[in-house]
Parts: structure tokens; sequence; C-alpha cells
């Protein structure tokens, strides 16, 4: 009980935000050690740059967000 006030207490100045206000970057940022970094894909429509870990995810995204259909072509691209 003693921890979960500590972290109640900890979090309550965060300013919380809703997660379409919350941009993805769009450049390679640094390592962040403790974090797992995963490969993926990221999608090229204008001003998106959304992250997908995988090839079905981002083509999921692109139909669902964009109206994208696999006969435009490809949209996305492997950050690897």
């Amino acid at each position: 009980m003693k921890q979960r006030r500590e972290l109640e207490h900890y979090v309550k100045d965060f300013d919380i935000r809703e997660i379409k206000e919350i941009q993805n970057p769009w450049t390679e940022v640094p390592e962040v050690i403790g974090l797992k970094v995963h490969e993926g894909f990221m999608c090229m429509f204008e001003g998106c740059h959304h992250l997908r870990t995988t090839l079905m995810s981002i083509q999921k995204h692109c139909q669902r967000e964009h109206g994208w259909t696999k006969s435009q072509g490809i949209h996305h691209v492997d950050t690897n």
C-alpha cells in the first residue's frame, strides 16, 4: 500500500494527453537504455509517420486511417 501511495504521489502532476495528441518521432531517436528496440514499418502518408512492428499491422493502419488499398502501391517503409 505504501508503494501505491508513493506512485500516486509521483504521477499526480503528470500532464496526461489523449492518444491522438501524441506524435511519433519520424526521425531516428537515440536508444533508451532498458527499452527493447523493435524493428518495423513506418507509414509514409503525408504527415503520418505511424510506426508498427509487423507488415500486416502497418497495412491495416494504412487501410483504416488513410483508405489505402494494395492497388495504390506501397505507402510504408521498412525501418530495419
